[in-house]
């Protein structure tokens, strides 16, 4: 019984390799490449340094004629890598912020009804963070301090057990988050200073000390 080939000496650097060093070519016997992976791409580079606009219209022109596999190609790469596909990302926009800030722009102007739409539904799906953002806003503007927690509406809806603790009614969707101590009142803007109340309830606290809101409502003597 033949023993199955697992490797292949590299003409180019003469060393043997794994099959899966080497890139596909369908012209070949083997279905292989006849140099390995790196040496391919030591050459490429070595190309595109001497000649470097030529390789650049070689590759738009190659990509054109070949969306559908390019395509294929960088949605699998991107999925194997994800953390360095999310860093090129970010060092990307970070180094094309001005370019990028045009792009959306363009792409806004030219889809209004597809981005009142996106943000609809950015916002539908992210009450809490919206949320959480305007009360670190206020806290900023009052020098009050402090910035809330992320995940501190679950966590306030979990401890709640979905209820408003003025009126031990159910939240509903449209709760509030209130400063127990109002920042008015030199409270800080931290999670222990937070609760979700039904927005009726907040509105009628508004600036109130807790404890001479909740008197009123006669839960204390």
């Amino acid at each position: 019984m033949n023993n199955p080939i697992v490797s292949k000496v590299c003409s180019k650097c003469d060393i043997a390799k794994p099959l899966s060093e080497y890139g596909k070519d369908a012209s070949r016997a083997s279905g292989l490449n006849y140099s390995c992976k790196s040496c391919i791409v030591e050459k490429s580079a070595k190309t595109y340094a001497l000649n470097p606009e030529k390789e650049k219209l070689r590759g738009a022109k190659y990509r054109a004629n070949h969306k559908s596999e390019t395509k294929k190609r960088v949605d699998l790469w991107a999925i194997a890598n994800k953390t360095r596909k999310t860093a090129t990302n970010a060092a990307w926009q970070k180094a094309n912020a001005k370019r990028r800030a045009k792009t959306v722009c363009d792409w806004n102007e030219r889809n209004p009804g597809r981005k009142a739409f996106t943000n609809a539904r950015w916002k539908s799906n992210n009450k809490g963070a919206i949320a959480i953002h305007g009360c670190n806003r206020r806290a900023k503007i009052k020098s009050n301090g402090g910035d809330l927690s992320k995940d501190i509406v679950t966590k306030l809806l979990k401890l709640q057990k979905g209820k408003c603790p003025c009126c031990n009614l159910p939240l509903g969707e449209n709760y509030h988050l209130d400063h127990i101590t109002a920042l008015a009142n030199g409270g800080s803007n931290t999670d222990d200073n937070i609760q979700l109340l039904r927005a009726k309830c907040n509105l009628q606290k508004s600036a109130k000390h807790p404890i001479d809101f909740m008197r009123e409502r006669g839960f204390l003597i």
